[in-house]
């Protein structure tokens, strides 16, 4: 195996990966939004949060299943690019997907290798009901169990208990694979979508708990600012979207605080 890449190697290994994204979905009309601490880098420092080491986007659920759709039309020309999710990778233990450079090697703690290198994370925007309370405490449980089964390749004691836990859970939930619960979050997280009353999204297939307005994110004319040197659509009122996430995320945090919190290694195949 190679030399470890640093942070700032990492950090480049994923702004190629933004950027071929970026050119499908311009190509094809697909939408997306930089999100979570990549928005915050954007606004703060028109680019990586200088301690930060992944790429985060948002796509509405519809352009979402389009990117999908066509990473599995276009496997072999994508060439070292590939689409994860857990529809088409073994061992995938997350119910988002990752658009991944396969040049590159990514070693994750406490999760079993399923071939990702250099990536950037995609969540699908579904829309949500609020008033429906047992919609919510549902799927807020189902991602727990969910979150809880990827870390069930932990090695010793714990490990074992964890497999026990996630292979009686999927038994007594008539899932029986990782797969088809993955299915089930993903099918449900869609059930407001066709509701056009619901004016408000989540991604309802990670953290269900942050919930906007849709016309907050999504927009006829997009706004976009500077990733990096490269202009990036983001949420319509990203300024208000990020304070409701975050409070406020223009404020440096103390200088013990400014570490990555992605528990991982890079190498070049």
């Amino acid at each position: 195996m190679s030399k470890e890449l640093t942070l700032s190697e990492i950090q480049k290994c994923s702004l190629d990966v933004l950027l071929e994204f970026k050119k499908i979905c311009d190509e094809n009309n697909f939408k997306f939004y930089l999100t979570y601490g990549t928005l915050i880098g954007a606004a703060r420092h028109s680019g990586f949060i200088p301690w930060d080491d992944d790429i985060d986007v948002w796509m509405p659920r519809r352009d979402y299943e389009l990117f999908l759709n066509y990473c599995h039309e276009h496997f072999k020309q994508l060439g070292n690019y590939r689409l994860f999710h857990f529809s088409n990778t073994n061992n995938y233990p997350y119910c988002i997907a990752r658009f991944s450079d396969t040049n590159f090697y990514t070693e994750y703690k406490g999760v079993k290798n399923y071939g990702l290198g250099s990536f950037i994370d995609l969540y699908p925007l579904d829309a949500i009901d609020e008033n429906d309370k047992r919609f919510y405490f549902k799927q807020k449980r189902m991602i727990k169990k969910a979150h809880s089964m990827s870390s069930s390749y932990q090695k010793g004691i714990k490990g074992i208990v964890l497999k026990l836990y996630y292979c009686t859970f999927l038994f007594f939930s008539f899932s029986f694979t990782r797969k088809n619960y993955l299915k089930r979050i993903d099918k449900r997280a869609q059930k407001f979508n066709d509701n056009d009353n619901v004016e408000t999204v989540a991604v309802s297939t990670w953290e269900i708990n942050r919930i906007l307005l849709k016309n907050d994110i999504v927009s006829i004319d997009e706004k976009k600012l500077f990733f990096e040197g490269y202009e990036m659509p983001v949420p319509r009122e990203y300024d208000k979207v990020l304070n409701q996430l975050y409070g406020d995320y223009m404020k440096l945090p103390p200088e013990e605080e400014r570490i990555n919190h992605h528990f991982y290694k890079m190498y070049k195949k």
